[in-house]
C-alpha cells in the first residue's frame, strides 16, 4: 500500500529528503543485519524499489567523524560486492537469454548458484526485464517533465510548481532507490487535458523512472496518464483518441491492473503493439508476469483472458517452472473479509479458476494430511504458496481439492551443459562468494582477539552466566543488573529469540490491516485486546502509514506494550517528528520497561535533542542499561565522545557503578575520549581501583 498525497505535501517530502540526504551523504555508512536464506526473508510494505536497483544502507548523523577499523571498512563495502555479484548473474543471464536460452533452460543452473542475498530466480527475473527494457525508451531526467503536456491531470501539477518540482528531482536523481512518492490523479479531469496527452508526439511511450508513482505503475508517461484517465471520456471518444497513438504492453498492464473496463480495454489492445510481450513494470518482491495474460490471471479477469486469447496471448503453462493456474491460486485473497466483501466480486475467484482448468491448465502442489482432513499445499518452485486450508469458501476449497497436480520441477532433473556463460559467471561469483566468507571470518577472528586483549568477555560467557543465574534466582534482573546492567539486555533480547515472534496466524484483526479495512480494524481496537502478536504488528506498520493506524493504536484498550522500540532506530528523524506531530507518544516503554532514549542514543545526537526539547526524560535508575551506559559503549565503540554527551551528563546527579565502570575502561582504553567526557563534568571521574566494564550490549 503506498499513500496518495497531494503535489504540495510531495514537494515538501522532496525537500525534506533532500536536506536528510545531503546532511548524512558524507556520515559513516552504517549496515543492518540481513540473511540471505532465500527471496522471502521478509516481506516490506510499499516497497518501491526497480528490480534494477538496490536499497541503500542507512547513515548514522553524528555530526564528529566515527573511528573505522579496517574491518568496519570491509562491512561498508559488503554491499557493493554483493551488488557486483549479483551483476556479474545479471549480466551472464542477459547474455544467454539474447542467444536464444529459455527461461526453462537458465533454471537448469539453479543448483549451481548459492543464494546471495536474492535468489537465483530474482535474479533471472532482472535479466529477463534488462532485457525487454532495451525496447522501451526510458529516462530518468526530470526534464522530461518540461516537455510533456497534459500533466494537469495529476492531482496538484501546475505550470507554477512544476520547475520547483524538476529542480528537486534533478538534484537526487539516481540517489533514491528507496524513495517512493505516490501521486494521484485530479479529482476532476479535464477532457483538454487528456487530449493534450494525445499531443506529445516523440515522448508519448517514453517512461519517466524516478521517486514517483501513480495508481501502482512505479513509471511516468504521457501513455499511462492517458490510460488511467480513459474513463474520463466516453467510449466513442475512447475508441477514436487511442487509435491516434499506438500503445505499448507496459501501458496495457497498467489498465489491467486498474480495472480499465473491457469496452475500453478492447480498442487499447487493438492498438497496442507486440502484445506478448513482458510487461516489465509489473515487477514486485514476489512474482514478474511472462506477459499480459499471465497479469489477467492474478488479476482474476476472465474477460480480460479471453480477449487476450483472441490475440494468441496466453497464461504461461510450463511445468516445472510456473502455470496460468499457479499464478491465479496464489494471488486468491488469503482471509475470509476479502470473500465477503460485495465489491470483491467473490465469484471472479472460482470462475478464473474453471476458466483455466477448462483450458488444461494444472497446478504445482502437493496434498498433505492432518488431524482433521487433507489440505493441499501449492508451490510453483521459488513463487508464493498457497495453502487450502487459508480458503473458507467451501465451493472453492472444493474445486481447488479437484485440481490436477504437478509434482515437482521438471528442470530438476536435467544436466545442464557446461560451456555456457551462466555457468563461468556462476563459476567466478562462488569464487568471490568463498572470499567475502573468508575475509569476514578473518575479521571476526582479529575482533574476537581484540575484544580479549581489551579485557571483554564474549556473548557465548554471557549467555552461560545468564542460564547460571536462571537456575538459581526468581529476580534474575536483578541479579543481572547487579553484575552487569548490559547482561539485563542481553538476557531480554536472549529470552525474545528463544520465544520467538508471537504468531500472526489466524488474526482476524491483522487481516484486516492486510485488506485496508480501517474501519473495521478500528471497532475491533475499540472493543477486543489486542494480543502481543497484533500489538507489534500494528506498531511496526505505524511510521508506513501513520495516517491509517495512528487512530487505531490510540483506540486500543488495555494495551500491551510493544516488544521492542528500536525499529526507531533506523527510521529518519523526519519520520520522528511526522509521528509527534500525529500525536504519538514518545514516552513510551517496550514491555521489558526500555524507553525510547535507547533507542536515540544508537539512532544519533539529533534524535536525542529531539526527544529532550519535547520534554521527554529517561530514569537512569531502573534495571538495566540507561541512557548513560548506551552513552559510554557507544563512545568506547566509535573511539569519540558522543555528541550528545553534553545533554546526557545533565540529566545524571550520580553516577553509578555501571556508570563508573565504563568510564573506567575509556580512562584505559580511550584516554582522548576519557579527558573530553570528564571536562564536562568532574563527578564522571571513577574512584580509585574501580574496575572496567567485561559486558558489553553494543556489538
Amino acid at each position: 500500500m503506498k499513500k496518495n498525497i497531494p503535489y504540495l505535501a510531495v514537494l515538501v517530502l522532496v525537500a525534506l529528503f533532500l536536506f536528510v540526504f545531503f546532511s548524512e551523504k558524507l556520515s559513516k555508512t552504517e549496515l543492518h543485519e540481513t540473511s540471505g536464506s532465500g527471496q522471502h526473508n521478509r516481506q516490506h510494505l510499499a516497497s518501491s524499489q526497480s528490480p534494477l536497483q538496490d536499497k541503500p544502507p542507512q547513515a548514522r548523523s553524528h555530526k564528529q567523524q566515527d573511528f573505522i577499523d579496517p574491518c568496519d571498512i570491509n562491512i561498508l563495502n559488503f554491499n557493493q560486492e554483493v551488488s557486483d555479484i549479483h551483476q556479474i548473474v545479471i549480466a551472464a543471464l542477459q547474455q544467454e537469454l539474447q542467444q536464444g536460452k529459455t527461461v526453462k533452460e537458465l533454471l537448469t543452473y539453479a543448483d549451481q548458484y548459492k543464494t546471495f542475498y536474492k535468489s537465483y530466480q530474482d535474479l533471472l527475473w532482472q535479466a529477463q526485464i534488462r532485457n525487454e527494457a532495451g525496447k522501451y525508451h526510458l529516462t530518468s531526467s526530470a526534464a522530461i517533465l518540461k516537455q510533456w503536456q497534459g500533466l494537469t491531470v495529476i492531482e496538484g501539477f501546475s505550470a507554477a510548481v512544476l520547475p520547483i518540482l524538476v529542480e528537486n528531482l534533478t538534484n537526487i536523481e539516481g540517489q533514491t532507490p528507496g524513495l517512493n512518492i505516490a501521486l494521484s490523479l485530479s479529482k476532476e479531469v479535464a477532457k483538454a487535458d487528456i487530449y493534450q496527452l494525445l499531443d506529445n508526439d516523440e515522448t508519448f511511450n517514453t517512461y519517466f523512472q524516478s521517486p514517483l508513482s501513480i495508481a501502482g505503475s512505479p513509471v511516468i508517461s504521457p501513455s499511462i496518464l492517458f490510460v488511467l484517465t480513459a474513463k474520463n471520456l466516453t467510449i466513442e471518444e475512447f475508441s477514436q483518441a487511442v487509435s491516434r497513438r499506438s500503445f505499448t504492453v507496459n501501458d496495457a498492464a497498467v489498465a489491467i491492473n486498474n480495472n480499465l473496463p473491457t469496452e475500453y480495454l478492447q480498442p487499447l489492445l487493438q492498438h497496442t503493439t507486440a502484445l506478448s510481450d513482458m510487461p516489465i513494470f509489473s515487477f514486485n518482491r514476489h512474482d514478474a508476469y511472462a506477459n499480459l495474460a499471465d497479469l489477467a490471471a492474478a488479476k482474476h479477469n476472465i474477460a480480460v483472458l479471453d480477449m487476450l486469447d483472441k490475440y494468441g496471448v496466453r497464461p504461461t503453462n510450463e511445468p516445472g517452472i510456473i502455470t496460468g493456474m499457479d499464478i491465479a491460486i496464489m494471488n486468491l485473497p488469503r482471509d475470509a473479509e476479502s470473500y465477503e466483501t460485495p465489491d470483491s466480486f467473490p465469484e471472479k475467484y472460482l470462475n478464473t479458476l474453471q476458466y483455466l482448468k477448462s483450458k488444461g491448465y494444472r497446478a504445482h502442489g502437493s496434498r498433505y494430511t492432518h488431524s482433521t482432513g487433507s489440505e493441499l499445499m501449492f508451490h510453483a518452485p521459488n513463487r508464493r504458496p498457497f495453502n487450502t486450508a487459508q480458503v473458507p469458501l467451501p465451493q472453492i476449497r472444493t474445486f481447488l481439492q479437484g485440481i490436477e497436480l504437478i509434482d515437482s520441477p521438471t528442470y530438476e532433473s536435467q544436466t545442464p551443459p557446461q560451456n555456457a556463460a551462466i555457468t563461468t559467471a556462476l563459476n567466478l561469483v562462488n569464487q568471490r562468494q568463498a572470499e567475502i566468507s573468508k575475509k569476514s571470518a578473518d575479521c571476526q577472528q582479529q575482533k574476537e582477539l581484540q575484544l580479549t586483549e581489551e579485557g571483554f568477555l564474549d556473548h557465548q560467557h554471557s549467555l552461560s552466566l545468564i542460564e547460571e543465574i536462571k537456575q538459581i534466582s526468581v529476580d534474575i534482573p536483578q541479579q543481572l543488573h547487579q553484575i552487569d546492567p548490559a547482561l539485563v539486555k542481553i538476557w531480554q533480547n536472549y529470552e525474545a529469540g528463544l520465544s520467538g515472534a508471537p504468531s500472526t496466524a489466524d488474526s482476524s484483526f491483522i487481516a484486516l490491516l492486510q485488506s485496508n479495512e480501517y474501519q473495521q480494524a478500528f471497532d475491533f481496537v475499540s472493543s477486543n485486546p489486542l494480543n502481543q502478536a497484533e500489538t507489534d504488528y500494528l506498531f511496526a506498520r505505524l511510521p508506513d502509514f501513520t495516517e491509517e493506524l495512528m487512530p487505531l493504536w490510540q483506540a486500543r484498550v488495555s494495551p500491551l506494550a510493544p516488544s521492542s522500540l528500536m525499529m526507531f532506530r533506523y527510521l529518519s528523524l523526519e519520520k520522528w517528528q511526522q509521528l509527534h506531530h500525529d500525536k504519538f507518544d514518545f514516552s513510551i516503554q517496550d514491555r521489558f520497561g526500555n524507553d525510547m532514549f535507547a533507542a536515540a542514543i544508537l539512532h544519533s545526537d539529533a534524535a536525542v535533542k529531539f526527544l529532550l526539547a519535547n520534554g521527554y526524560s529517561t530514569d537512569v535508575g531502573d534495571l538495566g542499561l540507561d541512557v548513560f551506559d548506551l552513552l559510554l559503549e557507544d563512545s568506547y565503540q566509535h573511539q569519540r565522545l558522543h555528541p550528545a554527551a553534553r545533554d546526557i551528563v545533565s540529566l545524571i546527579l550520580v553516577p553509578e557503578p555501571n556508570h563508573f565502570s565504563r568510564i573506567a575502561r575509556l580512562q584505559k582504553f580511550r584516554p582522548q575520549v576519557y579527558q573530553q567526557l570528564i571536562s564536562l563534568d568532574q563527578k564522571l571521574v571513577p574512584p580509585e581501583g574501580t574496575e572496567i566494564n567485561k559486558f558489553r550490549f553494543i556489538q
